[in-house]
């Protein structure tokens, strides 16, 4: 070969292992303009042979690679993630300025942002978890037990979720984290997780909670304009109607939820048949998720008001303290730290005064409820001598809230 052409230095099969000339053909795939999908921090995607993807990786290339080797590895072995991206190899060349190229299926749908009217129905947050509810009970049938494998995607953000009008399908894998809890069931040892990405009893990591973080609030924020480094606006500012708007999407995402709540209560509770020292676990956790869904259902229009601005405090905690602990940022501008620490002073005396009540009212379900949205408060670290590392990032003294957003 020439000096000046690409030379392939590794080939890296992840599904399957293709030709050299084929993968010389990706890379000339990426070379054409007109064939840019997109580009994003850690490289650009071509459209390739219209049912492929090939992504110019700039960093992270391996840890992408990783992630979809063992996310196909569990595919094969029984996990299904609908058409989800999935990888067919990746490889190396003798380029500078690339870490590498991964290729990989093509993904039908659209963005949040790109459907015809930007509201979501009822049937795209029912694709949603569907999907999630796929990746958070992955379970591989394994000499006869159900060894449960859980993937978290740690950008489910509205771009990585791709709709149509019959399922939701995920890409761009390379945060994925795949977590095996039989440790935690065979061993008696206490999960911990990475960031407080706990469901709603508490117990495991999910990616219904990894949703409401990276996609709800950014997509709320969208639908009402209100993003807080806008001369630090309120959402006050903003249309009664919009925000009457927003309530009703908020409704049925928790419609939603409610479903996928009592489907992962009967998942949790079958797979519990086939656990050891993790049965009686599972099927506690198994009646709490049904106490929740049937909370948080009603009709979909009716729920209780406090049940209501309980989901709404609870998901507005957690992306605070996940933005505050992982990127130290807003949107467009760094988090206000006495905002978020008020905020979870606020919401937690709202969640003892609520269990208060309950008791009084001898509530079974609301004991437990707010019990457990008390504990998922108590997870969060303390942030009361955060430093922001970035001290170029402009601080926004008012960063607008769900329950702001929303009537």
């Amino acid at each position: 070969m020439k000096n000046n052409e690409t030379e392939i230095t590794e080939i890296i099969p992840i599904s399957r292992k293709i030709g050299k000339k084929e993968v010389l053909n990706a890379v000339r795939t990426t070379q054409n303009k007109e064939n840019l999908l997109g580009s994003g921090a850690s490289g650009d995607v071509y459209i390739f042979r219209k049912k492929y993807v090939v992504k110019r990786t700039h960093k992270n290339f391996n840890k992408e690679v990783k992630a979809l080797i063992n996310l196909d590895n569990a595919i094969k072995e029984g996990l299904d993630i609908g058409n989800s991206q999935r990888g067919i190899c990746a490889f190396k060349t003798n380029e500078d300025d690339v870490q590498g190229y991964i290729v990989s299926t093509y993904v039908e749908g659209r963005n949040v942002f790109n459907l015809p009217d930007i509201y979501m129905t009822q049937k795209h947050f029912d694709n949603i978890f569907d999907l999630l509810l796929k990746m958070d009970l992955g379970t591989i049938q394994k000499n006869n037990l159900e060894i449960l494998y859980i993937f978290l995607h740690y950008d489910l953000s509205p771009i990585n979720l791709l709709l149509t009008d019959k399922e939701a399908n995920l890409v761009d894998f390379e945060t994925l984290e795949k977590e095996n809890l039989d440790i935690y069931f065979f061993k008696r040892q206490i999960y911990s997780c990475k960031h407080n990405i706990y469901d709603d009893t508490v117990t495991f990591p999910c990616n219904m909670r990894l949703f409401e973080i990276c996609f709800l609030w950014l997509y709320f924020v969208h639908l009402t304009h209100s993003c807080g480094e806008a001369n630090n606006q309120h959402c006050e500012d903003y249309s009664i109607e919009k925000r009457k708007k927003v309530g009703e999407i908020f409704n049925k995402y928790l419609l939603a939820k409610s479903k996928y709540l009592q489907k992962q209560s009967e998942l949790h509770f079958k797979i519990a048949n086939h656990q050891g020292l993790g049965r009686e676990l599972l099927k506690r956790v198994s009646k709490e998720e049904s106490i929740h869904s049937k909370l948080i259902s009603f009709d979909g229009i009716n729920i209780p008001d406090d049940i209501r601005f309980s989901e709404m405090y609870k998901i507005q905690l957690a992306n605070f303290y996940f933005q505050v602990e992982v990127r130290s940022t807003g949107t467009k501008a760094g988090f206000n730290i006495e905002q978020v620490i008020d905020y979870r002073k606020e919401k937690e005396e709202f969640y003892v005064k609520q269990l208060e009540n309950s008791k009084k009212q001898n509530d079974k379900d609301r004991i437990l409820y707010y019990t457990n949205c008390i504990k998922f408060v108590n997870k969060f670290i303390d942030i009361s001598n955060f430093e922001i590392k970035d001290k170029s990032i402009p601080i926004c003294k008012h960063i607008p809230t769900l329950d702001e957003m929303i009537l």
